[in-house]
């Protein structure tokens, strides 16, 4: 029979092959794992041990235990295929506290100087001050997806046409979105300084930290988040921080919260049309905002409200 280990890199490829992306955090949770199960002297899946091994760090949320058994949940359900032995964990073992992490929506105060934080700070390599404030500013005014925009290379932005192409993303689906003008003379700006810098390229990717490589994920969410507490954004409404993914969720809500002041008529045939901009697998992952944010929903509300008065004289 296959090892534990095996099976994890078998589950990973059938996992990308029916559609899903592939992530580091799951490969990394499930080999933990099963060194986990390897150092109890094991060799089948318990619900005890997968109990056991996502309540390890008993500093973490409960939803984040949740979260991780969850992903043994899934990996189990796909080995008890090959090994009858295998307990799966049933539903619901450990109850989720809060199934939304509440999005943090930027006011554009916070974006500038944000922004403004990135371009005056001496304290990093000059490029990374161009590749900081070029990635955030683009994360901010496109709504694309962090790992998006730090998987660009450079033939992905046509910055003659504004036009960006983000390949292979969530679901394997590729997109082009449009860009501002503005938003492209930047980026040409970046560009220029970047080649200047490396005019024999050492990464094909479109943003490069000081060595020229691709920026490291790991890097960019540390500055991040230390650029964050210089202009003092620091927690949202729910007691979690603020993230760079919560640039989507700004860009997201401002968009259908302008259509909603502005009384764009028949919004049901623009949403699908932000859904495919953002790269939605449906339109209803697109209309979740529409409650996510109390300002969007009183928007609706007073909407509403104004029809109801229309039809009611």
């Amino acid at each position: 029979m296959k090892s534990l280990a095996e099976g994890v890199a078998e589950y990973l490829d059938y996992r990308w092959r029916i559609g899903f992306q592939t992530r580091v955090a799951t490969k990394r949770l499930l080999l933990k794992f099963v060194a986990f199960i390897k150092g109890q002297g094991e060799k089948h899946i318990t619900t005890e041990l997968s109990l056991s091994f996502a309540t390890t760090n008993q500093k973490s949320s409960s939803l984040t235990w949740a979260n991780r058994l969850s992903g043994i949940r899934q990996f189990a359900k796909f080995w008890s295929v090959y090994d009858p032995k295998t307990e799966i964990p049933p539903m619901n073992l450990i109850p989720k506290s809060n199934t939304h992490h509440t999005p943090h929506i930027y006011s554009d105060r916070e974006i500038i100087k944000l922004l403004e934080s990135v371009k005056k700070n001496f304290c990093i390599e000059p490029l990374d001050r161009y590749s900081y404030f070029a990635l955030f500013g683009l994360l901010a005014v496109t709504g694309m997806r962090p790992h998006e925009a730090l998987n660009l290379k450079r033939e992905d932005v046509d910055i003659s046409n504004q036009i960006i192409t983000i390949r292979e993303s969530k679901f394997h689906k590729s997109r082009c979105i449009p860009i501002h003008q503005t938003t492209a003379s930047i980026l040409c700006d970046y560009e220029k300084y970047r080649d200047r810098r490396f005019p024999v390229p050492k990464s094909p990717a479109f943003f490069v930290g000081h060595h020229g490589n691709k920026l490291a994920v790991r890097t960019v969410l540390d500055n991040f988040h230390k650029h964050l507490e210089k202009v003092g954004i620091k927690k949202g409404r729910d007691g979690h921080y603020a993230r760079m993914m919560d640039f989507r969720h700004t860009f997201t809500i401002k968009t259908l919260t302008k259509w909603y002041r502005n009384n764009v008529t028949n919004i049901d045939r623009y949403v699908p049309v932000l859904s495919t901009y953002l790269g939605h697998d449906k339109p209803s992952s697109t209309y979740w905002y529409l409650t996510a944010n109390p300002d969007l929903s009183n928007s609706i509300l007073r909407r509403i409200e104004k029809y109801k008065r229309r039809f009611t004289l």
